[in-house]
């Protein structure tokens, strides 16, 4: 009779195998990819931002951006084409469209086209990464980073990084250049605070938001719900508001950038 511990052991064993037959199918490719951490390290030249998909066609899609957190590009919408589809075991197709659905916010990793391979490629924009050998976008709802973000795909998947949060995955990228030393004790730290602002006020507040913010919008609401001011946020980290015409009282102000919602609780004061 085996004891508990040689079956784990065995199932553990069983476990590793089965991946490295299906790591070995194909001499050419792997259907095991390289976490996004580890795949950011690969490709250093590569540019990584969060953005929307704005538009999907036939050879490619269109990302509005919201953050560029490793590399330059000027342009707030860029093009990301189809890449060549390939064979292993079959075509293995390199359609920009699977990356996502229109309105899905990513972050992603973009290899720039220096070379013509197709005839769609426009020299300057961006090709479909490699989805197979590597991680090279994750999802971000609700201000988490979801997909295989950091680990090893033969290892079993709780000992992996799935859900993170999306600023402190973002402050680590902009930081390092990649993320490589998030574990899974990452997940047991807060996220810093979104914003911090002089509370109670009088008749200025001074909204002090965590790092530079390319897009996102504020809203202070009374608490009958009643919207007393909107503003967007464009590439600004310090904001002040004049509220000098808002009575005194209880107030709510929501701040909400790219895949991030905070909402904080104010009291005006009188003016003396």
């Amino acid at each position: 009779m085996l004891d508990s511990k040689s079956i784990k052991a065995m199932k553990i064993v069983a476990f590793i195998s089965i991946m490295m037959c299906f790591h070995s199918i194909g001499s050419s490719c792997t259907i095991l990819p390289d976490a996004f951490c580890r795949t950011l390290v690969q490709f250093p030249e590569n540019l990584v931002l969060s953005g929307v998909i704005v538009s999907i066609d036939s050879t490619g899609i269109d990302i509005e951006v919201l953050d560029i957190l490793r590399g330059e590009e000027s342009r707030d919408t860029i093009r990301v084409w189809d890449g060549t589809d390939f064979d292993c075991n079959g075509i293995w197709s390199m359609a920009a469209s699977d990356i996502g659905d229109v309105y899905d916010t990513i972050i992603i990793i973009l290899p720039k086209i220096i070379q013509i391979e197709n005839e769609w490629d426009v020299i300057g924009d961006y090709r479909r990464p490699d989805p197979y050998g590597h991680t090279s976008e994750l999802k971000v709802k609700e201000g988490n980073a979801e997909g295989f973000i950091s680990g090893d795909a033969l290892a079993p998947p709780e000992y992996n990084v799935w859900n993170l949060n999306f600023d402190l995955l973002k402050s680590k990228i902009i930081a390092d250049g990649d993320c490589s030393s998030i574990t899974l004790a990452t997940n047991d730290s807060e996220p810093e605070s979104l914003i911090t602002v002089n509370n109670p006020f009088e008749s200025y507040l001074h909204v002090q938001l965590n790092g530079l913010v390319n897009k996102g919008f504020l809203k202070l609401y009374a608490i009958t719900g009643y919207v007393h001011l909107a503003k967007d946020i464009n590439y600004e980290s310090v904001i002040e508001l004049d509220l000098q015409d808002v009575p005194p009282g209880i107030y709510l102000l929501e701040v909400n950038t790219t895949g991030r919602r905070e909402i904080v609780k104010l009291v005006k004061q009188n003016s003396r």
